[in-house]
């Protein structure tokens, strides 16, 4: 794709396909998710499933006063594991590569809680922006649009008026970090009994493993080690989408060299589990993790991943741990909460009506939906 142009009002509207061709302009607007470095990483991740679209919008004195980031998925039977049922799999897939089906996201799919524009609000309103986005996509002729992880409020007829519903309620899991915690050890003394007895069971099931933070080079040396173990996790979802490529970590720990971490975890010198963080100054992000599950139950991997992502977020005396929106009744055993996002979706065929539902129901399934609350602290 070529960089296009469209008009809207007094506005000039800007469509890259590459952060490389706007650089410039998206500089001026201070986000850490909208920065040219973090949008590089995605890029050079080289996901099979996306394509990425960089909206600039100036005005008549041609100022950039406006960004929106986009993602477009082009979904197909690479997206789809349907463990045990091999049949119903193969005819989604047939029947995904009959039809074509392609879905514009105003959003971050290898983030939850992104705000995916930026706006002086001086020079554009909020609702010329929205007016924006439905001219732009409308020009890419999708089959479903989702506005992703929008904080908008209910009472507002904006989206409405477009078309939009309010789809699903997107969450991830999220630990408060109590100030009164200094060390792990505080915050196993505030679990109650039997949660205090199985912390004690996991981590001494983890006692033997070598844990240590990846520099690099390492991270580069293990990149085939890293990328196996991580799609291990991913094919356990029924539905996985940003199907990154092996180099996603090392991009990531080139760009951020201090706030990317990689912890390996190693039976002897092999490679067995790792876990990824992104460190958000009061907020400490799990992102990716990957692990070899034929040892997950001789040495409580995952749960050990989470024990010692707890203690992380306590050394570095952060305020909130993001633990994602997968495997949802493990995260509230440690003590996490929900914490919701709303989603928007407009259809644009019959097709993608039906595939919404399927979507929307092996999606939470696939997220762990059937969860329940836990309080594992002590009661005062």
């Amino acid at each position: 794709m070529t960089k296009r142009e469209f008009k809207y009002s007094d506005y000039t509207v800007s469509i890259s396909p590459s952060i490389d061709d706007c650089q410039e302009g998206w500089n001026m607007f201070k986000s850490d998710f909208l920065s040219v470095d973090y949008l590089k990483v995605l890029e050079k991740s080289n996901p099979s499933d996306l394509q990425f679209r960089y909206i600039s919008i100036t005005n008549s004195s041609n100022e950039v006063c406006g960004i929106i980031y986009f993602q477009l998925l082009r979904f197909s039977g690479k997206n789809v594991h349907l463990k045990n049922k091999p049949f119903i799999s193969l005819i989604v897939d047939l029947a995904l590569k009959v039809c074509t089906f392609k879905v514009l996201i105003c959003g971050n799919l290898f983030a939850v809680n992104f705000r995916p524009f930026a706006f002086d609000s001086e020079k554009l309103s909020e609702q010329n922006l929205y007016k924006i986005v439905e001219q732009y996509t409308l020009l890419e002729k999708s089959d479903a649009i989702l506005l992703k992880d929008f904080e908008i409020d209910p009472s507002s007829t904006t989206l409405y008026s477009m078309g939009f519903q309010n789809y699903t309620a997107d969450l991830t899991m999220c630990l408060d970090v109590n100030s009164e915690w200094k060390t792990l050890e505080d915050y196993k003394n505030s679990l109650s009994k039997k949660y205090r007895k199985r912390f004690d069971k996991i981590t001494t099931a983890g006692v033997t493993i070598t844990r240590r933070e990846l520099s690099l080079s390492e991270i580069k040396s293990f990149r085939d080690e890293l990328f196996h173990l991580f799609k291990k996790v991913s094919a356990k979802q029924t539905i996985a989408m940003g199907l990154i490529d092996k180099n996603y970590f090392e991009e990531f720990k080139h760009a951020f060299p201090e706030k990317f971490k990689v912890i390996g975890y190693f039976e002897k010198n092999n490679l067995i589990a790792f876990c990824t963080y992104i460190d958000r100054d009061q907020l400490l992000e799990v992102h990716y993790i990957g692990m070899d599950y034929e040892l997950n139950e001789k040495y409580n991997l995952y749960f050990n991943i989470l024990f010692d992502s707890t203690a992380m977020a306590i050394d570095g005396q952060k305020q909130l741990l993001e633990l994602g929106r997968t495997a949802r009744e493990a995260k509230a055993n440690l003590g996490c909460k929900a914490v919701y996002f709303n989603d928007y979706m407009k259809l644009n065929s019959k097709i993608a009506i039906k595939a919404a539902d399927w979507f929307g129901t092996n999606f939470q399934k696939s997220m762990g939906e059937e969860w329940q609350k836990r309080n594992p602290f002590k009661i005062h």
